[in-house]
């Protein structure tokens, strides 16, 4: 029986696609995709998301090594204009409400920096609990991230199921034992609890 809920944050609950900066940001879906590849593609990223470096520190090293986008790269990573680049998606959040109010426990289990994280935390309060990238210094698909959901809120695979928009990380899900579906729009998580 289907007990446990567990969603990704980025994608799931907080929108955070091209389309938001390049309203955001006032620029082209090209230009977008470019800064988007200096920010997001570049390995520091990676470590924002471990935990190793805060996004402060690679906002500076883009600065130093990019200096023309300074301001573009500031509206992408300071704090303050985070409900701007990663915007709530209403309707996916109260559905999650609903579904715990009807007995499910819902995690989370995200690749997200402090920033983000200070930013989201208090919309996520009361829900049942998550694991976060940069507090564990793992990230998706790395098996261990799945491992330490499991594990430290005794969830068993087979009551637990798991929403990502990104494929791999579903992939891996899957392979863990964990059923494991890609999320494209809420009605995904409809169409599997029931």
């Amino acid at each position: 029986m289907l007990k446990n809920i567990i969603v990704d944050i980025g994608g799931v609950i907080l929108d955070d696609s091209n389309e938001v900066l390049e309203k955001f940001l006032n620029k082209s879906r090209n230009e977008v995709k470019n800064l988007s590849k200096m920010v997001y593609g570049n390995p520091n990223w990676k470590k924002c998301l471990l935990g190793e470096l805060s996004q402060e520190e690679h906002l500076q090293k883009l600065i130093e090594q990019f200096p023309a986008y300074q301001q573009d790269f500031e509206k992408m990573l300071m704090p303050e204009y985070q409900e701007f680049v990663l915007t709530v998606m209403k309707k996916n959040l109260e559905l999650l409400y609903e579904l715990k109010s009807k007995k499910y426990a819902i995690y989370f289990l995200s690749n997200l920096t402090e920033a983000t994280y200070h930013y989201i935390k208090h919309t996520l309060d009361d829900f049942d609990g998550g694991i976060y990238s940069w507090q564990e210094h793992f990230v998706k698909p790395q098996q261990e991230i799945y491992e330490l959901i499991l594990g430290r809120f005794y969830l068993k695979k087979e009551e637990s199921i798991f929403f990502d928009d990104k494929l791999k990380n579903v992939q891996m899900g899957n392979q863990l034992g964990i059923k494991s579906v890609q999320f494209g729009g809420i009605e995904d998580v409809l169409r599997n609890i029931n």
